[in-house]
């Protein structure tokens, strides 16, 4: 189970619904420990490169299995009129979900947890 109590969780906004330290809402359809805690990790990895601002809400739809990250960023796949600065905060919020959550959906793209980048990021100590 959770602990609603950890430092992480500054609110329950019901059930399965929190707000986080890092100003991000999260929210699991059927409050899932699982997938409460990798969108926390998610949450945590996101705010070492000061990017929390750029995220809306991450729900996860434990019927789909699916997390989805919403964010203030504009989703299409057409780069070419983004600027460099906005395409690279989006690089590494993408790389934040691959590291943490199982599956995901962002910016108009499924993914899935890459083990190997996971691996390697927390073996190096970052």
């Amino acid at each position: 189970m959770i602990n609603l109590n950890s430092n992480e969780i500054v609110d329950s906004l019901g059930d399965g619904e929190y707000e986080t330290k890092y100003g991000i809402r999260i929210w699991s359809r059927y409050n899932h420990d699982e997938e409460l805690e990798e969108m926390i990790e998610f949450c945590k990895l996101v705010s070492k490169f000061d990017f929390e601002p750029y995220i809306t809400e991450v729900f996860y739809d434990s019927k789909a299995s699916l997390c989805i990250i919403t964010t203030s960023l504009d989703d299409g796949f057409d780069n070419k009129d983004k600027s460099q600065d906005s395409i690279l905060i989006e690089e590494v919020i993408k790389t934040c979900a691959l590291i943490a959550i199982t599956q995901f959906q962002l910016f108009g793209y499924i993914g899935h947890q890459n083990l190997y980048l996971r691996k390697l990021f927390y073996n190096h100590g970052i």
